[in-house]
């Protein structure tokens, strides 16, 4: 017999504001006690931790484990840390930075060599932790220390500002006037030395498909910049392109690589930098699976010839394999892809480029955060294209949920804490002209790192600029919460159109229906159910998921269950609400309960 349950379903789903970063260059390791091999620090954004532990690779794909104190700032909810020397002693340190407004400093943990830290607490600008505010490492002097240069992807600042490291932990504010496509909403910095002259500078794009050039400022020396902006392809800001650092065709400056995670490209095209700001366009036929749906690009030195290769990874895919392309120098790529073991594209993974075997060659660490893993698995590059696949034990701290690892965030989201926004009946909905500029007004006052002007059309348009969309980690429960399936969430916007698509997959085998005498027994299979959602108002969106099981022979049907989203922030970066079933007879009034927290990053 056929049931198909009716749809009753109205649950709250909180989402944290994001917004993008990038940071040092993907090739640049983190050495946090200098013996030339690269390393993982973790930290946790939530007040919960009193240390910063590191995982230091022993060479061989194994890891020594330290777990030194550190101040409560270092793991405070909203920080984000950034690895570099900022002492110039050959090891790798952190600085963090809290976006949010809070602080008036700028603290360092300066590492000792020995798995542990000093800490170092400056005073600096307000700037430094504005609202909305990006930081990203690179050399801005030349002088071997890191500097943290800032910027504010709002429209609201006129200047590009620079913290210059003094070499103890300490900083020298300088705060330049630059064009205003380098606080653009929407903008994205990626740092390198695009000119060669040994000076971090810092590249502009913006993936929404409305710029036609890709400008730079170039280092002056002294915190300053100088500002070009030459013309480029259009595909070098398409919206769902990511780009990449590294020096693919080795003249020892920073080019730029492109791919798109959504199936539309067949190439991988470059920008090489002509080093004086200005760039020469490849574009290079590749495998699909170089911009396969929902693929990852990790760039790295695979193969020790001195030029930048991207290394790829599915997480959640069917992929049994981490394929690489190797650059040949001329802006085209030879293609290797080598079987790895199922871990290699797991759910919820995150990998990490470093030397972890001191070899020249970059490899590639894997954390799973909160996904069950005893270890922390590593792939050694062979240098022809191929893997040495090694999982070694470490403690439990490196499988948190909510750990984060401190490492190059370029392409990725960087997570801030906001303010709450309540829709207090959703002020979007049928309102005047008059009261609408008002309620925008209203926004407009925490919500700065948007565009000035504020009428976003659709809910698609908020998550493009705001970043809301993303991967979490978390559980799915039944209402007395006495059992619960591990769950992983992944949302993306289709730009242009008034959506929201995404997967919910349940990592356990089953769950657990809730009550009842026959139901408190009953397994529901339940795999990967679609996410769609659709706006309807500015700050409101519903969508719908429709999944076909069978329970026990007792019914079997199509379940539709109908989401509905707004937007607020919590006490941690995540996701929470409730799904109602009207299930037939004898499971009817089905209640389960499901909490997500944005994946570290």
């Amino acid at each position: 017999m056929m049931i198909r349950t009716s749809r009753v379903v109205t649950p709250a789903v909180m989402f944290t504001l994001t917004m993008s970063s990038f940071a040092i260059p993907a090739f640049a390791d983190t050495d946090y006690n200098g013996d030339g091999r690269a390393d993982l620090a973790l930290y946790r954004a939530d007040g919960k931790w009193t240390s910063v532990p590191v995982l230091a690779a022993s060479g061989d794909g194994g890891w020594t484990a330290f777990n030194a104190t550190a101040p409560s700032w270092a793991n405070e909810p909203g920080v984000i840390a950034v690895p570099g020397d900022y002492n110039r002693d050959g090891k790798t340190d952190l600085a963090f930075y809290r976006p949010d407004g809070r602080w008036s400093a700028t603290p360092v943990l300066l590492s000792d060599g020995k798995g542990g830290w000093t800490a170092v607490e400056k005073a600096t600008p307000s700037w430094a932790n504005q609202a909305g505010v990006i930081a990203v490492a690179g050399d801005y002097n030349g002088d071997g220390a890191t500097d943290l240069a800032f910027y504010r992807p709002d429209g609201s600042w006129r200047a590009t500002p620079v913290l210059l490291s003094d070499g103890k932990g300490g900083w020298t504010a300088v705060s330049t006037e630059t064009p205003s496509w380098a606080s653009q909403a929407g903008v994205t910095a990626i740092a390198g030395d695009f000119n060669g002259d040994r000076r971090t500078d810092l590249v502009f794009i913006r993936p929404d498909g409305g710029w036609r050039s890709t400008p730079v400022l170039l280092a002056t020396g002294a915190g300053g910049w100088t500002a070009v902006a030459a013309a480029t392809p259009s595909w070098a800001n398409q919206p769902g392109g990511k780009a990449l650092a590294g020096d693919f065709n080795g003249d020892h400056r920073t080019d730029l690589a492109f791919y798109r995670p959504d199936g539309e490209w067949q190439v991988t095209p470059l920008l090489l930098a002509t080093g004086t700001g200005g760039w020469a366009a490849t574009t290079a036929a590749t495998p699909s699976w170089a911009n396969a749906r929902g693929v990852v690009a990790v760039a790295g030195d695979f193969n020790l010839d001195g030029r930048t290769d991207l290394a790829f990874y599915n997480p959640g895919s069917t992929w049994a394999t981490t394929p690489i392309l190797t650059s040949n120098g001329d802006g085209g790529f030879k293609a290797y892809n080598t079987a790895t073991p199922l871990w290699a594209n797991q759910l919820g993974i995150i990998a990490v480029a470093g030397d972890y075997n001191h070899d020249g060659r970059s490899d590639l660490a894997f954390l799973r955060p909160g996904g069950g893993w005893t270890t922390t698995p590593s792939l050694l590059s062979d240098g022809k294209g191929g893997w040495i696949s090694v999982s070694s034990a470490t403690p439990s701290w490196a499988q948190l949920s909510d750990i984060q690892v401190a490492h190059d965030r370029s392409g990725l989201p960087v997570l801030a804490h906001r303010t709450t926004i309540s829709d207090s009946g959703d002020p979007g909905y049928d309102q005047t002209q008059a009261q609408e500029d008002a309620w925008h007004h209203r926004f407009q006052s925490w919500a700065n790192f948007f565009l000035l002007l504020l009428r976003i059309a659709d809910y698609a348009q908020f998550v493009i600029e705001s970043g809301l969309t993303g991967d979490y980690d978390g559980a799915i429960r039944n209402a007395d919460s006495n059992t619960q399936a591990s769950a992983y969430l992944s949302l993306s916007h289709k730009v242009n159109d008034n959506e929201v698509n995404g997967r919910l997959v349940i990592l356990d085998a089953s769950l657990r229906l809730d009550g009842g005498a026959v139901c408190s027994d009953v397994v529901v299979p339940v795999g990967v159910l679609p996410v769609h959602a659709t706006s309807n108002s500015h700050f409101h969106a519903t969508g719908t998921t429709t999944r076909d099981i069978s329970i026990l022979g007792l019914f079997s049907g199509t379940v539709d269950v109908s989401f509905s989203f707004t937007l607020e922030t919590t006490h941690y970066n995540g996701l929470s609400g409730t799904i109602d079933i009207d299930a037939p007879w004898p499971c009817s009034n089905q209640h389960l309960a499901f909490d997500f927290v944005r994946r570290p990053l």
